[in-house]
């Protein structure tokens, strides 16, 4: 308090990080670093799907079988991911890149290929002929 006093209850992540620093738990909001590469998309697998339609306009479904983006590539899996696993979603695919042991570390999103880009090129392929 203003006294210089604690005030309240003190917990013993009060007291590492008033040793060490700040220190990232469940409870704490992290903003997960989010890379775009070309029409990709490159995150964290413990992105909520609320977070990463607000941060990358990104729209996975929500349910109450999963909390985060992993989670949901997990449920549509419906096995542990492996690299290269890849879920569809609405207008493209979230893909595996990472695995920390059983757990999804990163996933990218790429989109669909615009259906202009399909029909120019079924248009160069038809003209070929």
């Amino acid at each position: 308090d203003e006294y210089g006093g604690t005030a309240g209850v003190v917990t013993l992540e009060d007291l590492v990080e008033e040793i060490v620093g700040e220190v990232l738990d469940e409870h704490d909001r992290r903003r997960a670093d989010i890379v775009h590469v070309r029409d990709s998309v490159s995150f964290a697998g413990s992105l909520r799907p609320d977070e990463l339609r607000e941060r990358t306009g990104v729209v996975v479904p929500e349910s109450d079988v999963y909390d985060t983006v992993a989670g949901f590539v997990m449920a549509g899996l419906e096995r542990i991911p492996v690299v290269g696993d890849t879920v569809a979603v609405d207008g493209g695919s979230l893909a595996v890149t990472r695995m920390d042991g059983r757990r999804v570390d990163r996933l990218s999103f790429t989109p669909d290929a615009a259906p202009d880009a399909v029909d120019e090129s079924a248009a160069v392929e038809g003209g070929a002929r």
